[in-house]
């Protein structure tokens, strides 16, 4: 059963699908998603061991923003933004879905029903809606892919999967088609790219969001000719070397599933007037040894720039020239207002957004706002060139120029303590704005204790 969306969606919708309808040469929309690409692990980034001709080439077609920053440092709140255009903080989304528990009777473990997704206002636009992967923003039915406006669903709910679907898993934490049990055959990458481009074959005469959220290259770390039956551990050999063997491997399938969509545009004639956003969830994991972050510090689950800053490359040939370059700082969300405005749609008025439109950006405006992250132990904002950290319940208090100091090393507080407070009085005032947490995640011993009392949620 679909959720009730939006009064606003209910008062205008029908008029704005009908106006859609009308609209000349909408674009088609494709959200190219990787999971824990470190921002060094690109050939394009400066990767020697891994060559990544097709995301290079899309990045090399269209705009680059090197300063391009997820609103948390592990999957699911940041994917929860990109799907919102919302801080996940902004509706009480505080951690991944996984071994959590609702704050208040009756709230959801993930996407909350009120938000309004990415999918939901394209579909009100006339759009056909599919997504292709990993989701990780709740195992609940009403938070599943299908009940937050996806018409095509195929992928998995959780966190991570194995790259060779061994059939022994069931619903929801399970290979899914829909709402069912599928049994995939194909390397996950494979068989992600696969679906997508049958989804954009389908579709070529009609315009569509195709989310294409790749697991890769998320651990496991699993070759890709694995046939299946090896218990891989979940953080790698003892064999560093090998771990990132193995890496490069399913770095370069990433690459191979990206360019399998792009050719399929370029097929069904579609890629000259295609919205193309490619981008990774957050950093490069510390585990295993063998992600790259580049030069920036730090790893994912972290707030320094090796936790947060990801590749963004926009790729729309009818409108981007190609080649551009861009180091002022963006956000990740900002996919969701760029998507909405190219598709002639406009955010709703009854919500605070932390989407721009980054359309103006690359035909020259400029506007400086501050972005905040909230994670794990960490708080931190950034404000044109200059950075705070707080640590340690804010104990701990780091400033940084970015543009300086890309990695973070040469900490300022000391020769700049009004820019400091200014900024940490900024961050505090954002902090206050925001509503309780929906849930919130357990150390095992209690989970385990809390599920025996209430039982599983379904």
């Amino acid at each position: 059963m679909r959720r009730t969306v939006s009064i606003w969606i209910l008062c205008v919708g029908i008029a704005a699908a009908v106006q859609a309808r009308q609209a000349p040469n909408r674009p088609n929309i494709v959200v190219l998603l990787a999971d824990d690409l470190g921002y060094g692990d690109l050939s394009i980034h400066g990767a020697t061991d891994v060559q990544t001709p097709n995301i290079d080439a899309l990045a090399q077609s269209g705009a680059q923003f090197n300063e391009a920053y997820v609103c948390y440092p592990a999957c699911g709140p940041s994917r929860a933004g990109l799907m919102t255009g919302r801080h996940h903080l902004r509706f009480g989304f505080p951690s991944n879905p996984d071994q959590v528990v609702p704050t208040e009777p009756g709230n959801l473990v993930g996407l909350p029903s009120e938000e309004l997704t990415l999918s939901e206002l394209l579909k009100e636009q006339g759009y056909a809606t599919g997504l292709f992967g990993k989701w990780h923003l709740g195992f609940q039915p009403e938070c599943h892919p299908q009940n937050n406006g996806f018409d095509e669903y195929f992928g998995f709910l959780g966190s991570l999967y194995r790259y060779f679907d061994l059939g022994n898993m069931k619903p929801p934490k399970c290979f899914m088609r829909g709402f069912e049990r599928w049994h995939e055959k194909d390397y996950q990458t494979d068989a992600i790219a696969r679906e997508s481009a049958a989804f954009i074959e389908q579709h070529k005469d009609e315009p569509f969001l195709l989310y294409a959220s790749f697991g890769a290259v998320h651990t496991p770390l699993m070759w890709d000719k694995d046939p299946g039956k090896a218990n891989i551990p979940l953080n790698g050999t003892d064999d560093v070397a090998e771990n990132r063997r193995m890496l490069v491997n399913m770095i370069q399938g990433l690459d191979r599933g990206v360019g399998t969509i792009l050719n399929q545009l370029k097929e069904s004639g579609l890629d000259k007037n295609t919205l193309v956003f490619f981008l990774s969830d957050n950093g490069g994991p510390k585990a295993t040894g063998a992600y790259s972050n580049g030069p920036l510090r730090d790893f994912k689950g972290s707030s320094y720039e090796g936790g947060i800053r990801v590749p963004l490359f926009i790729r729309w040939p009818e409108h981007i020239e190609p080649g551009q370059t861009f180091q002022q700082p963006v956000s990740a969300l900002d996919m969701f207002a760029t998507s909405v405005a190219a598709a002639g749609g406009k955010l709703p008025s009854d919500r605070v957004y932390d989407s721009v439109d980054l359309m103006p950006v690359i035909n020259g405006q400029h506007e400086e706002r501050a972005l905040f992250w909230d994670a794990l132990g960490m708080q931190a904002v950034r404000l044109g060139d200059w950075k705070l950290v707080l640590k340690n319940g804010g104990r701990v208090k780091e400033l940084y120029n970015i543009r300086n100091d890309t990695g973070e090393q040469n900490n300022l507080i000391a020769a700049y303590p009004e820019r400091a407070a200014d900024l940490e009085k900024r961050l505090r005032r954002w902090q206050g704005e925001l509503p309780p947490w929906k849930f919130k995640w357990l150390p095992p011993a209690e989970y385990k204790a809390w599920t025996a009392e209430h039982g599983e949620l379904e």
